[in-house]
């Protein structure tokens, strides 16, 4: 706080800015500016914004962050997936909706789904505009309320001496498609219920699995990651 504060001394601040968790070192400055014969700095704090885990503040080095580079699906998906306590900030330090509407999309009995939603969208149009924020709706209800695959999937390619009689173990199979990074990884989504196959879903759960693959199949690890895969 004594080093923050003596930079408001170096610059002459007139106003200095920061987070709520800041007022003690902007105030340390006011301090050392009148020790010095200067006018006092006026110090605005805003509220911290709380990341996606709920708990700490945003932060891209703590993976609990929404970028505004994200892709709409992948901002939608991230603002869906915010505990719910944590809406009323949201919609109050990120969107322009007006605060008798959020007041009433948050009023105790009313569904946290619908919310959410509206807060996904908010902030999803912001930063891509409306016709993609709600593109990103219906993708999203398309993956995760009806369970349906996404409009587009992308492509991996294995080679096909890779295969073993038209088999080939899950988790080796897991890592060529790009969906982990190591098979200890695959064996452990595995060992959950987390990986399935084919139009019909059907669920691997033993990570010994040498699993048949033909040209065209899809590959799912939770409902988030999906690739087809195409044999060259």
């Amino acid at each position: 706080p004594l080093m923050q504060g003596w930079d408001s001394v170096e610059i002459q601040a007139d106003v200095e800015l920061g987070g709520s968790e800041q007022l003690f070192s902007l105030m340390v400055g006011r301090d050392l500016q009148r020790e010095r014969g200067q006018e006092q700095q006026i110090a605005i704090t805003l509220p911290i914004l709380v990341g996606t885990d709920g708990t700490r503040r945003m932060g891209k080095s703590l993976g609990n962050y929404v970028g505004v580079a994200d892709s709409p699906d992948e901002m939608f998906g991230k603002l869906m997936s915010i505990p719910d306590v944590c809406m009323r900030s949201y919609f109050e330090l990120l969107t322009d909706r007006p605060l008798e509407e959020v007041n009433r999309l948050l009023v105790p009995d009313a569904h946290p789904r619908e919310a959410k939603v509206a807060l996904a969208n908010d902030i999803v149009g912001q930063y891509h505009g409306q016709a993609a924020a709600d593109a990103a709706e219906g993708e999203f209800n398309r993956r995760f309320r009806e369970k349906q695959d996404p409009a587009d999937i992308p492509e991996v390619t294995i080679t096909a001496n890779e295969l073993n009689d038209g088999r080939l173990w899950i988790g080796r199979l897991l890592v060529l498609c790009g969906l982990v990074p190591s098979t200890s990884e695959a064996r452990r989504l595995v060992s959950q219920g987390g990986v399935t196959l084919g139009p019909d879903r059907e669920k691997v759960t033993d990570p010994k699995a040498d699993v048949p693959v033909p040209d065209g199949l899809i590959v799912r690890v939770g409902a988030r990651r999906v690739v087809r895969v195409r044999l060259v």
